[in-house]
């Protein structure tokens, strides 16, 4: 690897590490951007007040593209900054409108649209007229930033899931030789590391809404860039990858608002991820390699067959069909024989949680 390329992979995770530790001291000694029980959040499971500016230190080492010279690189940044910027608005006030916030993100994807040609003209099956694909490239961005958001509830989660996404976008990226897409998503992959090491497994500092939100975005936008620029590559493959977090939201629109009859922003403590936690593993931090397991399970499987549409398609409904059994039996109060061999691989991390989070 030549000097300049390790250079960007070190330097987002040392800025971002860092900035977590700023952020953990400043934010605690000043009382601020804190989650804690002042805030209504039923799917609260941590009893220890916890900043929740990890975004900061992820957005700070990300900007290390921008010091690098690469000019698709800070347009690349410029286009995140809405969804960060509402997404920390919301971490220190925990007021934002959910519509103004979607509104926001949406913008941002409008920019990637005109700046960075992030347009899905083609989904596998026809191709979309431009009058089409432009508000329907900014409806998939801003549904997949939410998704992100959604699946943020467990320590590591949302950022492992992200880690092994961005791997798979740097990876596949590399095979095709496209050294902007591989470029960003490395820097990304190790800015989310500086954050990761700080959650999990304790939970020091939250991702909170403008980490979440600058990650999902920042994936989504990748997606859009790798597919367009590399047409051998199935227009389904990043909706495989991201598989779990999209179908979690999609999923949690359906129940509330179709089931529960109440609005699809109303948090609750029905997520998947929130069942396994209750009724299965018991442990904030051992829930998460539930999820990792079965995201690179089936992330693998996708990689494996990028170039078909057919594929893709079968890996996606293939995981639908698993989350749908798992919920129902969870809901149920019944165990899935589905998990015994992850739940064995998590039972051997320890008998007792660790997880300074876990009530």
């Amino acid at each position: 690897m030549k000097t300049g390329e390790c250079m960007e992979t070190v330097l987002p995770f040392l800025i971002s590490f860092l900035m977590q530790l700023l952020a953990l001291k400043y934010f605690r000694r000043h009382s601020m951007c804190m989650d804690n029980e002042k805030i209504f959040k039923p799917q609260r499971i941590h009893s220890v007040p916890t900043p929740r500016a990890g975004g900061l230190g992820i957005f700070a080492g990300s900007l290390i593209i921008l010091a690098m010279g690469r000019p698709e690189g800070a347009l690349f940044v410029l286009t995140a900054l809405p969804a960060f910027l509402i997404g920390f608005a919301e971490d220190l006030s925990s007021s934002v409108n959910p519509l103004q916030r979607l509104l926001i993100i949406a913008g941002g994807a409008g920019l990637g649209t005109a700046f960075m040609d992030a347009i899905i003209t083609d989904i596998g099956l026809f191709t979309l007229p431009l009058a089409i694909a432009i508000p329907f490239t900014v409806f998939a961005v801003t549904g997949v930033a939410n998704a992100i958001n959604i699946v943020d509830g467990i320590n590591g989660l949302a950022s492992g899931v992200s880690l092994i996404t961005f791997f798979f976008l740097a990876l596949t990226s590399y095979v095709f030789g496209d050294h902007l897409v591989f470029g960003i998503s490395v820097a990304l992959l190790a800015a989310t590391g500086g954050f990761f090491v700080m959650n999990f497994p304790k939970g020091r500092i939250f991702l909170g809404d403008g980490g979440a939100y600058f990650i999902g975005f920042a994936i989504a936008e990748l997606s859009v860039m790798l597919v367009k620029r590399n047409p051998g590559i199935s227009p389904w493959f990043p909706l495989a990858l991201m598989a779990y977090p999209v179908t979690e939201v999609a999923f949690t629109i359906f129940r509330r608002k179709y089931k529960k009859g109440c609005s699809a922003f109303m948090p609750d403590r029905a997520h998947l991820h929130s069942l396994i936690y209750k009724r299965v593993t018991k442990s904030n931090y051992r829930t998460s390699y539930v999820f990792w397991l079965m995201v690179i399970l089936f992330d693998s499987v996708a990689f494996s067959f990028l170039k078909s549409s057919v594929a893709m398609i079968a890996v996606l409904f293939s995981f639908v069909l698993l989350y749908i059994s798992l919920y129902c039996r969870l809901v149920r109060f019944k165990s899935s024989g589905v998990l015994k061999p992850i739940l064995g691989f998590v039972r051997h991390q320890g008998a007792r949680p660790i997880s300074r989070t876990s009530p």
